[in-house]
């Protein structure tokens, strides 16, 4: 006789594929919020670099501007990359731990995430984009 307190199969399915959802949602938001800063990083530093200010003190406030949007992207990619992998870390440990605790009959339920052969392709653009990211931005830095 199963314990009163443990859940059953299909529930211990639906709490495990919502924290899955919901850890999945957050990281397509980091990544959507990775374009957008991005998008103002390289906006912002095309107008450092095509602007013509007039005035010594602009001029200044430019080449400091110049100097440091390089340097902020950078470090948004990065603490965006440190919380991403720190999501897919936990997606895997929500995994196993299906994998481990699941019961028989569960067989028949939808793999609790991605089927296997596109397990790899899942987070793709989560990794992808801030190296992407990452290497235009240490480009800018060097070049």
């Amino acid at each position: 006789m199963p314990n009163d307190k443990s859940p059953v199969a299909s529930d211990f399915y639906k709490v495990i594929r919502g924290q899955i959802e919901y850890i999945n949602n957050g990281i397509n938001a980091r990544v959507i919020w990775l374009i957008i800063a991005m998008s103002f990083f390289f906006s912002g530093y095309a107008i450092l670099i095509t602007g013509n200010p007039e005035s010594e003190f602009m001029q200044r406030q430019q080449e400091i501007l110049f100097s440091i949007f390089p340097y902020a992207s950078l470090l948004t990619v990065v603490i965006s990359t440190i919380d991403i992998i720190g999501s897919i870390m936990y997606l895997k440990s929500l995994r196993l731990n299906y994998e481990k605790e699941k019961e028989d009959g569960e067989e028949l339920l939808p793999p609790i995430a991605a089927w296997q052969k596109y397990f790899i392709l899942e987070h793709a653009s989560a990794i992808l984009l801030p190296i992407a990211f990452t290497l235009i931005w240490i480009y800018i830095i060097v070049a």
